[in-house]
This record gives structure tokens, sequence and C-alpha cells, in this order.
């Protein structure tokens, strides 16, 4: 999470550059929200009914069909973040940890998960999760309490993803200062 918080302030100090405009607070805090919205299943998952995270949200082509409705409905600026922040967060999910993305989904219904975590190491492995294997393959890559040791402590997560969200509000400062 700090990962897309922090490519959510890069990305849109970036595309307001390329728009030659200027990144208000507002902007800002819009390129955050683009870079969690595919997480929004994560708290619908609590809702009655709603089973999974990683569900439509977190599928491809729904998110270009949405990309493609925010840029009719607020500009290119707009949709240029929102395709920017989205996609670095299902890359982010696709990669390292995680239970991968559906990216040929609605032709296929497998995730890929890539140089996934297990027991505190990354992997070379490429996880291809079905329908009918997702329950083992998580069982053996499970990372008990995974919150408190990939973020609450010295992990390969928390090595990459601390100081990139550090150095993004350092750009972010400068930005407002001057």
């Amino acid at each position: 999470m700090p990962l897309d918080i922090a490519a959510g302030i890069l990305l849109s100090l970036l595309v307001a550059n390329l728009f030659h405009a200027y990144a208000s607070a507002g902007f800002i805090l819009l390129g955050i929200a683009f870079a969690l919205f595919p997480d929004i299943d994560g708290l619908l998952s609590f809702a009655p009914g709603v089973t999974d995270h990683r569900s439509l949200p977190h599928y491809p082509l729904v998110e270009t069909i949405l990309a493609i409705a925010v840029t009719l409905i607020w500009g290119n600026q707009i949709g240029l973040l929102f395709v920017l922040c989205v996609f670095f967060h299902l890359l982010h999910d696709t990669f390292f940890f995680g239970w991968g993305v559906r990216w040929l989904w609605p032709l296929s219904n497998t995730a890929i998960s890539i140089f996934h975590d297990k027991d505190g190491k990354i992997t070379r492995d490429i996880l291809y999760l079905t329908d009918e294997n997702k329950t083992s393959i998580r069982a053996a890559y499970k990372t008990d309490d995974w919150f408190k040791r990939l973020y609450l402590r010295p992990s390969y997560l928390s090595l990459i993803e601390y100081p990139a969200f550090l150095i993004s509000l350092v750009i972010l400062v400068a930005h407002f200062l001057r």
C-alpha cells in the first residue's frame, strides 16, 4: 500500500507536468485514490455476499472500460492519471506479493503472480491460480501475519515500499514549496 500511495503522488506530478498544469492537492489526492482504487474489493469483501479480494476491480478489462469512461467524462488529463495509477497497482499486485491479477479475463479466470513471496523470500515462481488450484497454492504460499511480517518489520517489501513512500513525500513537499 505505501508503494501504491507513492505511485499515486508521483504519477499525479508526472501527469500534471505532461499537461503543463499545476498539480493541486486535490489532483494529487485523486491520483492516490486511483492508485488504491482496485483494492476497493478488499473493503467490499467484508460485506455480505462479497467473497473475494482481487475481484472485478482487479480485472484489467474492467479497468480499461472504466478508464474510457473516466476519460470521456473528465478528459484526457484525469483519464491518463487513472490509467497510469490503476495499471501500476495491477502490475504491483502481479509481482512479488499477493494472489495475482486475471490479465486475460474474461477469456481466462487464471490469475498470474510472478516472483511470489514464500516464507519471506522472493521466489522465481510464477503462479497460475485457477478456481481449481487456488486453495492448494494459497496453502503452500500462505504467510501468517503477512501484514505484520511484511510491513511492520524489515522485509524485502518494506525495504522497497517505505523508501519509495518517503521519497514521494519529499518530492511532494518540494513541489508545494516552490
